[in-house]
Protein backbone atom coordinates (compact mmCIF):
# COMPACT_ATOMS: atom_id res chain seq x y z
CA UNK A 1 0.00 0.00 0.00
CA UNK A 2 1.10 3.40 -0.50
CA UNK A 3 2.83 5.27 2.62
CA UNK A 4 0.43 7.80 2.42
CA UNK A 5 -2.69 5.42 3.04
CA UNK A 6 -0.40 3.28 5.76
CA UNK A 7 -0.41 6.51 7.36
CA UNK A 8 -3.77 7.80 7.51
CA UNK A 9 -5.16 3.53 8.52
CA UNK A 10 -2.51 4.09 11.33
CA UNK A 11 -3.90 7.23 12.53
CA UNK A 12 -7.21 6.01 12.17
CA UNK A 13 -6.46 2.82 14.41
CA UNK A 14 -4.90 5.53 17.01
CA UNK A 15 -7.90 7.25 17.43
CA UNK A 16 -9.93 4.42 17.22
CA UNK A 17 -7.77 2.47 20.36
CA UNK A 18 -7.53 6.13 21.87
CA UNK A 19 -11.78 6.57 21.97
CA UNK A 20 -11.63 2.82 23.51
CA UNK A 21 -9.55 3.54 26.21
CA UNK A 22 -11.00 6.52 27.14
CA UNK A 23 -14.46 5.22 27.17
CA UNK A 24 -13.29 2.13 29.29
CA UNK A 25 -11.44 4.78 31.75
CA UNK A 26 -14.86 6.92 32.00
CA UNK A 27 -16.65 3.30 32.71
CA UNK A 28 -14.38 2.21 35.42
CA UNK A 29 -14.04 5.50 36.99
CA UNK A 30 -18.43 5.87 37.38
CA UNK A 31 -18.32 1.52 38.43
CA UNK A 32 -16.28 3.04 41.52
CA UNK A 33 -17.88 5.95 42.05
CA UNK A 34 -21.51 4.58 42.20
CA UNK A 35 -20.98 0.99 43.60
CA UNK A 36 -23.19 0.51 46.87
CA UNK A 37 -20.62 0.82 50.07
CA UNK A 38 -17.10 2.04 47.98
CA UNK A 39 -17.57 5.63 49.55
CA UNK A 40 -20.24 6.33 51.60
CA UNK A 41 -19.53 9.13 54.21
CA UNK A 42 -21.12 8.51 57.62
CA UNK A 43 -24.44 10.46 58.05
CA UNK A 44 -23.69 12.53 61.13
CA UNK A 45 -26.22 14.71 61.14
CA UNK A 46 -28.81 11.78 60.14
CA UNK A 47 -27.57 10.02 63.23
CA UNK A 48 -27.54 12.92 66.04
CA UNK A 49 -30.88 13.77 64.54
CA UNK A 50 -32.88 10.53 64.58
CA UNK A 51 -31.28 9.24 67.58
CA UNK A 52 -32.27 12.39 69.73
CA UNK A 53 -35.58 12.04 68.72
CA UNK A 54 -35.71 8.05 69.65
CA UNK A 55 -34.08 9.36 72.74
CA UNK A 56 -36.68 11.74 73.83
CA UNK A 57 -39.18 9.31 73.39
CA UNK A 58 -37.51 6.86 75.54
CA UNK A 59 -36.85 8.96 78.05
CA UNK A 60 -40.63 10.51 78.23
CA UNK A 61 -41.39 6.50 78.94
CA UNK A 62 -39.18 6.42 82.34
CA UNK A 63 -38.88 9.88 83.44
CA UNK A 64 -42.85 10.30 84.22
CA UNK A 65 -42.42 7.90 87.00
CA UNK A 66 -40.65 10.03 89.66
CA UNK A 67 -43.10 12.87 89.04
CA UNK A 68 -45.97 11.07 89.61
CA UNK A 69 -46.52 11.49 93.45
CA UNK A 70 -45.50 15.16 93.31
CA UNK A 71 -48.59 15.44 90.57
CA UNK A 72 -50.45 13.25 92.68
CA UNK A 73 -50.50 16.64 95.38
CA UNK A 74 -51.28 18.72 92.88
CA UNK A 75 -54.30 17.77 91.16
CA UNK A 76 -55.30 15.55 94.19
CA UNK A 77 -55.34 12.60 92.34
CA UNK A 78 -55.82 9.27 93.33
CA UNK A 79 -53.71 6.09 92.09
CA UNK A 80 -55.99 4.67 89.39
CA UNK A 81 -55.88 8.34 87.65
CA UNK A 82 -51.96 8.82 88.18
CA UNK A 83 -51.58 5.11 86.58
CA UNK A 84 -53.59 6.65 83.63
CA UNK A 85 -51.05 9.56 83.15
CA UNK A 86 -49.00 6.75 82.54
CA UNK A 87 -51.16 4.09 80.61
CA UNK A 88 -52.40 6.76 78.22
CA UNK A 89 -49.19 7.95 77.17
CA UNK A 90 -47.81 3.55 76.45
CA UNK A 91 -51.42 2.56 74.80
CA UNK A 92 -50.91 5.74 72.30
CA UNK A 93 -47.44 4.80 71.50
CA UNK A 94 -47.67 0.73 71.19
CA UNK A 95 -51.22 0.99 69.44
CA UNK A 96 -50.44 2.98 66.47
CA UNK A 97 -46.64 2.51 65.95
CA UNK A 98 -47.10 0.42 63.40
CA UNK A 99 -49.68 2.25 61.81
CA UNK A 100 -47.26 5.66 61.84
CA UNK A 101 -44.48 3.46 60.12
CA UNK A 102 -46.73 2.82 57.10
CA UNK A 103 -47.83 5.88 57.03
CA UNK A 104 -44.10 7.32 56.92
CA UNK A 105 -43.50 5.21 54.10
CA UNK A 106 -46.59 6.13 52.27
CA UNK A 107 -46.23 10.12 52.46
CA UNK A 108 -42.80 10.44 53.01
CA UNK A 109 -40.56 9.33 56.62
CA UNK A 110 -39.05 12.79 56.85
CA UNK A 111 -42.36 14.56 56.67
CA UNK A 112 -43.93 12.21 59.25
CA UNK A 113 -41.30 12.68 61.20
CA UNK A 114 -40.82 16.25 61.40
CA UNK A 115 -45.07 16.38 61.93
CA UNK A 116 -44.49 14.08 64.92
CA UNK A 117 -41.56 16.36 66.49
CA UNK A 118 -44.51 19.01 65.94
CA UNK A 119 -46.65 17.02 67.97
CA UNK A 120 -44.79 16.04 70.64
CA UNK A 121 -43.83 19.35 71.08
CA UNK A 122 -47.63 20.72 71.90
CA UNK A 123 -47.97 17.61 73.96
CA UNK A 124 -45.53 18.62 75.79
CA UNK A 125 -46.47 22.03 76.18
CA UNK A 126 -49.52 21.12 76.95
CA UNK A 127 -49.03 18.89 80.01
CA UNK A 128 -46.97 21.41 81.13
CA UNK A 129 -49.96 23.94 81.36
CA UNK A 130 -52.10 21.41 82.18
CA UNK A 131 -54.93 22.83 84.55
CA UNK A 132 -56.81 19.20 85.76
CA UNK A 133 -55.85 16.13 85.21
CA UNK A 134 -58.14 14.98 82.13
CA UNK A 135 -56.10 17.64 80.49
CA UNK A 136 -53.13 16.22 81.69
CA UNK A 137 -54.03 12.21 80.32
CA UNK A 138 -55.06 13.85 77.01
CA UNK A 139 -51.95 15.93 76.59
CA UNK A 140 -50.06 12.27 77.19
CA UNK A 141 -52.45 10.96 74.08
CA UNK A 142 -51.01 13.72 72.32
CA UNK A 143 -47.71 12.82 73.09
CA UNK A 144 -48.43 8.83 72.72
CA UNK A 145 -49.36 9.80 68.92
CA UNK A 146 -46.33 11.84 68.25
CA UNK A 147 -43.81 9.33 70.11
CA UNK A 148 -45.24 6.46 67.48
CA UNK A 149 -44.24 8.41 64.41
CA UNK A 150 -40.91 9.43 65.57
CA UNK A 151 -39.92 6.06 66.37
CA UNK A 152 -40.49 4.40 62.76
CA UNK A 153 -39.62 7.25 60.53
CA UNK A 154 -36.65 8.41 62.41
CA UNK A 155 -35.38 4.44 61.75
CA UNK A 156 -36.49 4.60 58.33
CA UNK A 157 -34.45 7.77 58.03
CA UNK A 158 -31.08 6.72 59.52
CA UNK A 159 -31.83 3.36 56.94
CA UNK A 160 -32.45 6.01 53.84
CA UNK A 161 -29.50 7.86 54.25
CA UNK A 162 -26.87 4.71 54.44
CA UNK A 163 -28.11 3.72 51.21
CA UNK A 164 -26.81 -0.21 50.33
CA UNK A 165 -23.72 -0.04 52.65
CA UNK A 166 -24.61 -2.72 55.23
CA UNK A 167 -21.73 -1.89 57.42
CA UNK A 168 -22.62 1.65 57.46
CA UNK A 169 -26.10 0.87 58.35
CA UNK A 170 -25.14 -1.60 61.56
CA UNK A 171 -23.39 1.04 62.72
CA UNK A 172 -25.63 3.70 62.64
CA UNK A 173 -28.41 1.57 63.71
CA UNK A 174 -26.24 0.72 66.71
CA UNK A 175 -25.82 4.52 67.94
CA UNK A 176 -29.45 5.15 67.10
CA UNK A 177 -30.01 2.27 70.05
CA UNK A 178 -27.53 3.43 72.35
CA UNK A 179 -29.07 6.60 72.63
CA UNK A 180 -32.25 5.00 73.25
CA UNK A 181 -31.00 2.64 75.95
CA UNK A 182 -29.31 5.49 77.59
CA UNK A 183 -32.11 7.70 78.04
CA UNK A 184 -34.24 5.33 79.13
CA UNK A 185 -31.77 4.27 81.94
CA UNK A 186 -31.38 7.34 82.83
CA UNK A 187 -35.08 8.93 82.60
CA UNK A 188 -35.14 7.84 86.64
CA UNK A 189 -32.34 10.34 87.54
CA UNK A 190 -32.92 12.88 85.44
CA UNK A 191 -36.30 13.46 86.48
CA UNK A 192 -35.68 13.26 90.00
CA UNK A 193 -33.12 16.07 89.76
CA UNK A 194 -35.53 18.31 88.09
CA UNK A 195 -38.34 17.25 89.80
CA UNK A 196 -36.65 18.43 92.90
CA UNK A 197 -34.99 21.31 91.95
CA UNK A 198 -37.65 22.67 89.30
CA UNK A 199 -40.26 20.89 89.76
CA UNK A 200 -42.87 18.58 86.80
CA UNK A 201 -44.19 21.42 85.29
CA UNK A 202 -40.95 22.96 84.06
CA UNK A 203 -39.80 19.20 83.72
CA UNK A 204 -42.21 18.89 80.95
CA UNK A 205 -40.69 22.80 79.93
CA UNK A 206 -37.71 20.97 79.97
CA UNK A 207 -38.34 18.16 77.29
CA UNK A 208 -39.91 20.96 75.20
CA UNK A 209 -36.82 22.25 74.51
CA UNK A 210 -35.39 19.18 73.72
CA UNK A 211 -37.74 18.84 71.39
CA UNK A 212 -37.26 22.48 69.61
CA UNK A 213 -33.27 21.19 69.20
CA UNK A 214 -34.61 18.25 66.69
Amino acid sequence: LPEAIRRDISASLAHIRARIFKRAESDMSSAITFAPGRASAFPTLAVVATSFGFALVQLDVSIINVALARMGQDFAADVASLQWVVDAYAIAFASLLLGAGALGDRLGSRRIYVSGVALFTLASLGCGLASGQGVLIAARVLQGVGASVLVPCSLSLLTHECGGDAALRTRAISLWTAAGSVALSAGPLLGGLLVDTVGWRDRKSTRLNSSHIT
